[in-house]
This record gives C-alpha cells, sequence and structure tokens, in this order.
C-alpha cells in the first residue's frame, strides 16, 4: 500500500476543500460538509489502490473526488418536474417578475424578451443573451419554468 508524505496529504486536503466548495456552490441543496466527507473517502480509496508507477497522485485523486461526487448526486438529488406554464400570460407574468427582479442591463432583458417571442436567441444581442441567462441561472435554480428555459438555451447552444 502507497504511503503518502504530510505534504502529499495537505495538498489532497486542499484539493478536497476546493472542490467540495465548488460543488457546494453548484448544488446548494447538499451541503459542504457532506461533499467535503464523499471527498475524504475518497482519497482514502485512491490511496489506497495508488500505484506509483502509472502516474501522479493528485490527478488520480482528483478523478475519484468528481467520481463520487456525481455518483453520490445521481443517487441523492431528486429534479423536480419541469413544467412550462401552457397559458402565456402566465409565463409573460413570471417573466416580467424575473426581469423586474433582476439587475439585467436594456439589452439584457430585450434578449430575453425577443428569445421568449421567438424562440431563438436574437442575432444581434447574442452575447448579451447569454450573459443574462448566466444570472439569471446564479439566481432562480430551483424554478422549475427556468430550468426548463435554460436547459432549451444550452441545447440550442450544441447545435
Amino acid at each position: 500500500m502507497f504511503r503518502a508524505t504530510d505534504q502529499q496529504l495537505q495538498s489532497l486536503l486542499i484539493t478536497a476543500e476546493k472542490l467540495s466548495h465548488h460543488y457546494a456552490k453548484k448544488y446548494p441543496d447538499i451541503d459542504y460538509q457532506e461533499f467535503y466527507s464523499i471527498a475524504q473517502v475518497a482519497i482514502t480509496k485512491a490511496l489506497q489502490q495508488y500505484n506509483p508507477r502509472k502516474g501522479k497522485l493528485l490527478p488520480r485523486v482528483k478523478i475519484f473526488i468528481y467520481e463520487r461526487f456525481n455518483r453520490y448526486i445521481n443517487q441523492t438529488q431528486v429534479k423536480p418536474p419541469c413544467t412550462i406554464p401552457k397559458d402565456t400570460q402566465e409565463a409573460e407574468i413570471i417573466v416580467k417578475k424575473i426581469l423586474h427582479t433582476i439587475r439585467l442591463t436594456d439589452k439584457q432583458k430585450s434578449a430575453v424578451l425577443y428569445y421568449l417571442q421567438y424562440k431563438e436567441p436574437p442575432k444581434d444581442n447574442r452575447h448579451a443573451f447569454y450573459n443574462a441567462v448566466k444570472k439569471i441561472r446564479r439566481i432562480y435554480t430551483k424554478s422549475p419554468f427556468l430550468e426548463n428555459f435554460i436547459v432549451e438555451v444550452e441545447n440550442e447552444n450544441r447545435t
């Protein structure tokens, strides 16, 4: 079995903290301490299986941590069903509330409204539109309507 030095253990724990903070921000429903304990378990498993002849320690530990985090998220996180309001007036009310509560520039607001009307980002204002989506995502991650809106935008980005 591999025996890590104090410096290696310290760098592994710092990496675990950083990754745990990142995932705790990304998934606010799950506590930082939960991610950190998962990372510690991943570190011990990685140290048990580590072979120095196969490469450096830190990248392998990061892979173990990422795999454990993703496995935990897939097992525990229940996503709410995505439902878009069927009534267009209801959807417009939701969007107007969002646009009034978030500080968006006029270009960003007009770009979001354009997208809702034509189901595609404005050609002349794409940068403002994607910045608005990022800002909306940071604030409203739990709304099923917005989650579906953001998924639609991301799917269009890939094509």
